[in-house]
């Protein structure tokens, strides 16, 4: 960075662009002279969580269909207190077996918890 000679009486103002790479507080310490200065941000965490379903098109009343329902955490932070609800109308349906967490299959909740960064979570109903 180069050298900015100051007058007497003069402001300057430095503006420049940061990217965040760390979750926490993180603080800004500048030196002029002998005066210091700081500033403290906190970068909380933020997750992309995806949801895809997938199930057949058609069926007739009386069939068994399979529904697939995916969830998804892109990042770039854990995904917490994750609650996936299925809203279903005309159908009744049976959970046969989840590859994360536990489910209140009473009401359609899929209570998934904490999904990591670049995991996903898997509901397979028959």
């Amino acid at each position: 960075m180069p050298v900015i000679d100051i007058k007497a009486n003069e402001t300057i103002l430095l503006t420049y662009h940061v990217i965040v790479k760390e979750l926490g507080n993180l603080t800004n310490l500048v030196t002029v002279g002998n005066n210091t200065d700081n500033n403290t941000i906190e970068v909380l965490p933020t997750a992309d969580v995806a949801i895809n379903i997938s199930m057949p098109d058609k069926a007739t009343v009386g069939d068994e269909v399979q529904v697939n329902i995916t969830v998804t955490n892109y990042g770039p932070s854990d995904a917490e207190n994750v609650v996936a609800k299925w809203i279903y109308n005309g159908i009744t349906y049976e959970i046969v077996g989840d590859s994360y967490g536990i489910g209140d299959f009473t009401n359609g909740n899929w209570n998934i918890g904490t999904l990591k960064v670049s995991n996903c979570f898997i509901c397979a109903n028959y």
